[in-house]
């Protein structure tokens, strides 16, 4: 107020202005400066929603694109995985049980055989007396065409006590869901890790030679152990059998 009242005498020196004239000059002053003061109050407002818009839109995109980062990773893992195929680098082919679509790969030994598979297999450390260790058989790329990702493994332990007992270890990863026609008729057993296990009785239809089997999926792998043999019973096999499964998991 002071220094309009300055301005005013100031002015009075050069020009006479009455009180109302004096009243509407300095209302009209006092309007123009709280007029900017608004104008300015509501710039700031506006750039303040401006800055903040932008800033919602850069953490949007910037989500948007670790989201699509992560997409990528996860498909690019899903893709490596893929590519894990047999290596027949250290296999022999069996010349006489081939055709165009299957091959069939021996093994020199069980080491080179598990450590050819794209998926992990893990062997039992102790099984029963009466059988040898296991040796590998069969090594089976069943689809050329998908270059080594439909593979079977085919394991036995003979029987040494003389008889023709067998315990056969059979993995494969393909045709999942055809697979499942096995557990049909099964006696489901659950481990502790929670691992569903489907046992098939020996078929007793047949007169003397007889399968009893275990069988599971995991990881999009089959996995069945096998007791064949001469007139065997099911309650006999059946402890036998689950032990080993235990020491695949």
């Amino acid at each position: 107020m002071s220094q309009f009242d300055e301005n005013f005498k100031s002015m009075d020196n050069k020009v006479k202005f009455d009180e109302k004239e004096k009243r509407e000059l300095f209302f009209q002053i006092n309007n123009k400066i709280n007029t900017n003061k608004i104008k300015f109050l509501k710039l700031i407002i506006k750039w303040r929603y401006y800055l903040a818009l932008s800033t919602a839109f850069l953490l949007l995109i910037v989500l948007s694109i670790s989201h699509v980062t992560n997409d990528n990773q996860d498909r690019t893992s899903r893709i490596e995985h893929s590519e894990v195929v047999l290596n027949t680098e250290y296999l022999a082919l069996d010349e006489s049980a081939n055709n165009e679509e299957v091959k069939h790969y021996l093994a020199d030994s069980l080491e080179i055989a598990i450590g050819s598979l794209p998926f992990p297999l893990i062997l039992p450390d102790e099984i029963p007396g009466s059988f040898h260790s296991f040796e590998p058989v069969y090594i089976t790329d069943w689809n050329e065409s998908h270059r080594g990702r439909d593979i079977s493994i085919e394991l036995a332990a003979t029987s040494t006590v003389g008889n023709d007992d067998r315990l056969v270890i059979f993995a494969r990863n393909f045709d999942i869901n055809v697979l499942l026609d096995v557990f049909r008729g099964g006696e489901e057993i659950i481990l502790d890790n929670e691992q569903v296990i489907y046992f098939t009785h020996p078929d007793e239809s047949m007169a003397s030679w007889h399968s009893a089997t275990m069988s599971w999926i995991a990881d999009d792998v089959f996995y069945s152990v096998e007791y064949k043999g001469s007139n065997i019973d099911a309650n006999a096999v059946k402890p036998i059998l689950l032990d080993l499964v235990k020491q695949m998991q």
